[in-house]
């Protein structure tokens, strides 16, 4: 990342350091380093200035500089070490080396001579990740711009040739200490995380539910909740003088049951999303012709059974009515990972996670039993006819009724949001690298350089491929990548990107 903004002109030193104890540091969750003006900032913004603008100001959108001051005066008051924050890739805001115990181990001035003809040339475009003609770049700035998105696809999954693994392992979260704007007590949000990016914008398709939410009403009561949450949860892992050590002689600092949330999250998406997502399929090849109905209720039944299987047993075998068969189901389903344990040894914090994942559980459980006694019906029909006969036929279900199971398969993986973003439908070539759309690093076949981020106006087809994880080549990228930017800044296109000039 470093190199692909510093390293393709001018002269460029690349520091390497190392920390010698761990870093506390406070972690703004989503693109926090995504510079626009769509709510990428507003976490940050909200808690540094207390409000959150519609329209900011580009030289407040851009000025990271500014941010960073702000930023570094909080972690003063917090007693931390910095932040992390994320866009293309996670980077880390260390604000003082020194106190922080960041040790250097080498400096190496990585400045392609040469290049400086181009670097003042006023013909040439200033677009430094790119060689001249369409840029001052120098020999590697191409690439130091490909590998900006290879570095940061390592932790986008595993998938795809691209290295890397589910998540950044250099960093633990402290899960007992999630502050989060959906948190309920947030009275000036309620309700309003929905809606555009900015002002009547929509982009349904990419910025559905979570993505499109902001944090433009939120009251200067509810941000200094928020502070005060954070300063609460700081207090476990920021810097102690000897006059905090004192003061826990009769306070206790927040407490940690200890939980694994990340596990207990990783073990339900990888239990239910890759059925989930079937299931969907199945309905769409249903529905289009390109599957016929007694093989879709087959898999169907399959899928929903084996989800369920753990915790069902049929009416006859467990001595229940119908009934009570599936609400016991549903029961042991949904309560699987929130069951356990006492709301004591809970903070409030994780009481919110404790709470959000009985409702995720819950929704998913209901909606594959729900299939699972529909499909039945239409396939080994035992829950109606125990001692069926071995020729035993059954119907097919109407078009309305797979219409109507087809729509509630729709909202439920909608209301999930678990696109399918750390895998590409296929195996990437050697190389290839499994992407998904990151700022200021974005690749869109057929549409301008920048996509969305650049204003194009796109097919519905079009945007669902922009935010489809997808395998992508240099030489795709180069054509069709590069920063985003919006259109009074864009960058001239590459000949033959399928941008508008190509049309």
């Amino acid at each position: 990342m470093s190199m692909g903004i510093y390293g393709s002109a001018g002269v460029t030193f690349l520091h390497t350091a190392i920390p010698s104890r761990p870093l506390s540091l406070l972690y703004f969750d989503g693109e926090s380093a995504t510079l626009t003006a769509s709510g990428s900032l507003d976490s940050q913004t909200a808690v540094l200035r207390r409000h959150v603008e519609l329209y900011p100001t580009d030289d407040f959108t851009f000025d990271e500089h500014a941010r960073g001051q702000e930023l570094c005066a909080l972690a003063k008051d917090l007693k931390i070490d910095g932040f992390m924050r994320m866009n293309a890739g996670f980077e880390v805001i260390i604000c003082d080396a020194l106190s922080s115990g960041i040790r250097e181990v080498h400096v190496s001035n990585v400045t392609v001579p040469g290049n400086y003809i181009w670097e003042n040339d006023p013909n040439i475009p200033r677009d430094p990740t790119r060689q001249p003609p369409l840029g001052f770049g120098n020999t590697f700035s191409e690439e130091y711009a490909w590998d900006w998105v290879r570095s940061g696809a390592w932790h986008y999954g595993s998938f795809g040739n691209s290295g890397g693994t589910l998540r950044e392992d250099r960093v633990s979260l402290d899960l007992c200490g999630m502050v989060t704007f959906y948190d309920p007590l947030l009275q000036s949000l309620s309700g309003k995380h929905i809606g555009g990016i900015r002002g009547k914008d929509k982009y349904e398709n990419g910025w559905g539910l979570r993505k499109g939410h902001r944090l433009l009403d939120i009251s200067t009561t509810d941000v200094n909740t928020v502070r005060a949450w954070v300063k609460q949860v700081l207090h476990r892992h920021g810097k102690t003088s000897l006059f905090e050590k004192f003061k826990r002689l009769f306070w206790s600092p927040l407490k940690c049951s200890d939980t694994n949330w990340q596990l207990i999250t990783e073990v339900i998406t990888n239990s239910h999303r890759s059925r989930a997502v079937e299931i969907g399929e199945i309905f769409r090849q249903v529905q289009a012709g390109q599957l016929s109905v007694s093989k879709a209720m087959v898999r169907i039944h399959q899928l929903s059974h084996n989800v369920l299987s753990p915790f069902f047993q049929y009416p006859q075998v467990g001595v229940l009515t119908l009934v009570e068969t599936k609400q016991t189901t549903i029961s042991r389903c949904s309560s699987l990972f929130t069951s356990h344990g006492t709301t004591d040894s809970l903070n409030d914090f994780e009481g919110l996670l404790k709470d959000s994942i009985h409702i995720v559980m819950d929704r998913l459980c209901h909606w594959e039993g729900d299939l699972l006694e529909w499909s039945e019906n239409y396939t080994t029909d035992i829950f109606r006819s125990p001692e069926r006969l071995p020729h035993h036929t059954v119907g097919e279900p109407s078009s309305e009724e797979i219409g109507r199971y087809a729509a509630e398969t729709d909202r439920v993986l909608a209301w999930l949001g678990w696109s399918n973003w750390v895998d590409c439908p296929v195996k990437c070539s050697i190389e290839e690298i499994c992407y998904i759309p990151m700022w200021p690093v974005v690749y869109s076949n057929g549409t301008r350089q920048g996509s969305i981020y650049a204003g194009s106006k796109l097919t519905k087809q079009e945007e669902e491929y922009f935010w489809s994880p997808k395998c992508v080549s240099r030489e795709m990228w180069a054509k069709a990548g590069g920063r985003g930017r919006d259109p009074e800044h864009q960058f001239p296109d590459v000949p033959g990107n399928g941008g508008d000039d190509d049309h």
